[in-house]
């Protein structure tokens, strides 16, 4: 789970909650600030917190991240046959 937006950074305004009566089979992982908020009722078997420093959440460039897009749909529409 990615709390930051389209990179792999992070967003320290960001809370993950796990609501009563969830089910989760199998490995929640997550990469945040804090860690999540998990209800009593909720049921997980295995959960992996991945902590990580909140000057991470300020890296994400969107400038950069437009740019990548950009070009790289511009390559992906080039190449097609018309």
């Amino acid at each position: 789970m990615n709390t930051g937006g389209p990179s792999d950074t992070t967003s320290d305004s960001v809370t993950i909650t796990v609501l009563p009566g969830t089910k989760i089979h199998g490995k929640l992982t997550y990469k945040s600030v804090t860690e999540a908020q998990i209800s009593p009722d909720a049921q997980v078997e295995h959960k992996e917190w991945i902590q990580t420093d909140s000057r991470q959440a300020e890296g994400f460039n969107y400038p950069i991240w437009i740019l990548k897009t950009i070009l790289t749909l511009g390559i992906f529409y080039t190449g097609s046959p018309s």
